[in-house]
């Protein structure tokens, strides 16, 4: 349901909360239906309690809130690395990391929506900007850094890492785990 109301252009943010709104709701409609057939107070209560909190939980089983699907924690580092002169979000990956290759599927959202993504692989390797590109599709650059720049600061040894730049200058950095649906709306906003 989430990848659905993405896809329909809401944002990251309401397309994160609505679906668990809309079982709550769900719920309460249900045991609004079914209390008209009776007349104890307390089985309408009882209905009342757990109708919703049953269908919210049933998809929060499904689909569970994690500790930074909200997150919005940016820093700001100094590289030598160089970024594009336009805005840019780069997203600095490992060639096996499985995180680095899951936040293809985000980043593709992101390019639909005019934010101008590309992937820094770790590597001296052509074969992983391939392996990258494989799975970004046209929209999203990949290019291969090398590991004599000093990342550390930027990355602070988690990737992926996300750096939203602006004429070869670092605007803001996240890591996975502050890269949540806020940050996601945020970046959008700088395009």
């Amino acid at each position: 349901m989430e990848n659905w109301l993405i896809h329909l252009g809401l944002s990251f943010t309401l397309s994160k909360l609505l679906p668990y709104i809309f079982f709550a709701l769900t719920g309460v409609l249900l045991a609004w239906f079914l209390a008209k057939r009776f007349t104890k107070k307390w089985i309408k209560g009882l209905l009342f309690v757990t109708l919703p909190c049953a269908f919210f939980g049933i998809y929060f089983a499904i689909h569970p809130i994690y500790e930074g699907d909200f997150a919005n924690e940016s820093y700001t580092a100094e590289t030598n690395l160089p970024f594009p002169s336009s805005t840019t979000l780069s997203v600095i990956s490992l060639p096996h990391c499985p995180y680095c290759k899951e936040s293809t599927k985000s980043m593709k959202i992101l390019a639909k929506r005019g934010v101008k993504v590309e992937y820094l692989i770790i590597s001296e390797e052509k074969k992983d900007s391939m392996n990258y590109a494989k799975l970004t599709g046209s929209k999203i650059t990949c290019r291969l850094i090398s590991r004599k720049f000093k990342l550390l600061a930027l990355t602070r040894g988690s990737f992926p890492t996300f750096v939203l730049s602006n004429k070869h200058k670092v605007l803001k950095v996240w890591n996975n785990d502050q890269f949540g649906v806020l940050a996601k709306d945020e970046v959008c906003k700088f395009f």
